[in-house]
């Protein structure tokens, strides 16, 4: 199992507070998704991923840099998270942003409509 000084090592992240929003990446939402599916990580690296995944994810879709298959990715992604009570409150909490102007979640609807097809 990796540990999150591993994780943050073979991905070249800063250790830091508000880690998986400090250190999304529009760019690495692909890689980041591979890493966590070809690496066993730790139950508290896992809810760590899943922010900087979906915050990452977040910026792609607002700069539109996000493709059908990194989509695709996505989807599989949240299919293949645990779903224990702690990795539900985080995609809970993502599902339920409210996008503004200002403050823009466009991951809440693919969030959400993953989510209806999980049940």
């Amino acid at each position: 199992m990796k540990t999150f000084t591993k994780v943050n090592k073979d991905l070249g992240l800063k250790e830091t507070s508000d880690w998986g929003i400090i250190n999304s990446d529009e760019n690495r939402v692909e890689e980041f998704i591979l890493y966590y599916f070809e690496n066993s990580v730790e139950k508290s690296t896992e809810m760590e991923f899943i922010n900087l995944v979906f915050s990452s994810m977040n910026e792609a879709l607002i700069s539109k840099k996000n493709t059908i298959d990194i989509d695709r990715l996505f989807y599989k992604f949240i299919s293949k998270i645990e779903k224990n009570e702690i990795n539900l409150m985080i995609i809970n909490l993502w599902a339920s942003y409210k996008s503004t102007d200002t403050d823009p979640f466009p991951v809440t609807e693919l969030i959400n409509k993953a989510m209806v097809y999980k049940k």
